[in-house]
């Protein structure tokens, strides 16, 4: 009597093979509003009467062939909806152990070299052939920039054709007439590997669960035990569906990517400053103490500075809007040119190549200033690497590199103070708190120049 197990067998094959693929802990990034061409070529064998996993002195499957070709969306980093089509082609074989099984509804008397009622030749080798049509969902676990695992699940349909060693389609008469199109739930994982910025590799493991018991061109039925011969055409207490399971090694293409809107660099909050007055405002060991950035040759101010007026609530947050959005056009500036060469399969890891085009060379990045090659601005700051290293000699691994309360990038674009210096005009007010708490004009000695920060 053939079990009802076979699904849970299956589910379990599935299940202990997708723990053993998935479990390193391997993930890799995707980019969000990336759209992947993808094709994954591998191997496979259908769970069915011929296959089946309940007796395995009738399992007997033959490694078939597994090909596909689809689109995959990446709309957040780990979330991911993909749409494929594929074709399977699935071997079996038909031993004599299998031929005594279902000899009264299919294979008729032993010896019989057709099939009952039909010219169609019984051969040992036979094939499936599945044409799917799949939308799934797909989630990415993140551990890393190179390496990755996912989990997918979705539906689509299949059709399929069961067929002889002699490419004849098999008989549908036996056990009566059947669709040969089905509903089909796949489920899997896998893992991926970042070859560059456009080119992903992955292997994966798949169960496709289907709502057909004809892939192999017969439907068991329990009736058929109990009455051999007796039943003709389909009987009343069916049997599990067939299933089929496939490995593959797959490669994907970033065909396009999506801008995505740059965070402002400034800080929400007012963040406080000491005026340089413990040494952190220095760079490169300068002390500091004297508010000027470490320099003891300038003559400290003894007049206190003259009081500004206050700017009224509204007139505040009109200023502070003003600031933020120069600082996010400027950055958008900055960022439209090289975005349209994101996808350049020529940015590749070698280390004389610039794989995030911010200026500075791969091996620059690891070995001299410990930045991220493959992320243009490493501290967030709204400078690229290359700018902060070439052009305005500030730290790329600090977002602040002089301590005064403002991101290098506000100095720059909004307020035109010194990055490298609290107190760009030395009256002994460090730039942060000239802007956030006196409302005075950094580039003003003593505070001289009235009205607020620029």
């Amino acid at each position: 009597m053939l079990s009802i197990n076979r699904r849970t067998a299956g589910l379990s094959l599935f299940a202990l093979l997708t723990f053993c693929a998935t479990a390193i802990p391997l993930s890799a990034q995707q980019t969000p509003r990336s759209l992947w061409l993808d094709a994954n070529l591998g191997t496979g064998f259908y769970i069915g009467e011929f296959s089946s996993l309940d007796d395995f002195d009738a399992f007997n499957p033959g490694l078939g062939s597994d090909f596909s070709l689809g689109f995959t969306y990446a709309f957040t980093s780990k979330f991911a909806i993909a749409a494929e089509v594929g074709r399977q082609n699935f071997l079996h074989g038909i031993n004599d152990y299998v031929r005594a099984r279902y000899a009264s509804n299919f294979f008729g008397p032993a010896g019989a070299a057709t099939y009952p009622g039909s010219a169609v030749a019984i051969t040992e080798d036979n094939s499936i052939g599945v044409s799917r049509y799949l939308l799934r969902l797909q989630f990415t676990m993140p551990f890393s920039e190179t390496w990755g695992s996912f989990a997918t699940a979705g539906f689509g349909t299949i059709h399929f054709q069961a067929a002889n060693d002699d490419d004849q389609s098999l008989p549908e008469n036996l056990t009566g007439s059947y669709d040969h199109q089905s509903l089909v739930f796949p489920i899997g994982g896998g893992a991926t590997y970042n070859i560059n910025e456009v080119l992903t590799a992955n292997a994966r493991l798949m169960l496709y669960l289907t709502t057909s018991d004809y892939l192999d061109g017969y439907a068991h039925y329990l009736d058929y035990e109990l009455n051999p011969g007796a039943i003709v055409g389909p009987g009343t207490n069916s049997t599990p569906a067939d299933h089929m399971l496939a490995l593959t090694l797959g490669i994907s293409w970033k065909i396009y990517q999506g801008a995505t809107e740059p965070a402002p660099p400034i800080a929400t909050s007012n963040p406080p400053s000491n005026g340089g007055r413990d040494g952190r405002d220095g760079r490169d060991g300068r002390d500091g103490r004297d508010g000027t950035d470490g320099r003891t040759d300038q003559p400290r101010s003894t007049e206190p500075p003259t009081p500004q007026p206050r700017q009224t609530e509204a007139e505040q947050r009109r200023a502070e809007a003003q600031q933020r959005d120069s600082i996010s056009m400027a950055v958008r500036r900055r960022d439209s040119i090289a975005q349209a060469r994101m996808n350049d399969p020529q940015a590749t890891a070698a280390p004389d190549a610039d794989a995030d085009r911010d200026g500075l060379t791969n091996q620059q990045e690891q070995r001299d200033y410990r930045t991220r090659d493959r992320n243009r601005d490493t501290d967030g700051d709204a400078l690229t690497d290359g700018e902060e290293v070439e052009t305005y000699h500030t730290n790329p691994n600090e977002a602040d590199s002089d301590r005064d309360g403002l991101v290098d990038g506000a100095e720059i674009y909004s307020y035109k103070t010194d990055p490298n210096n609290a107190d760009s005009d030395g009256d002994g007010v460090s730039d942060g708190d000239e802007i956030f708490q006196q409302r005075s004009n950094p580039l003003g000695p003593n505070g001289s120049d009235s009205g607020a920060a620029p």
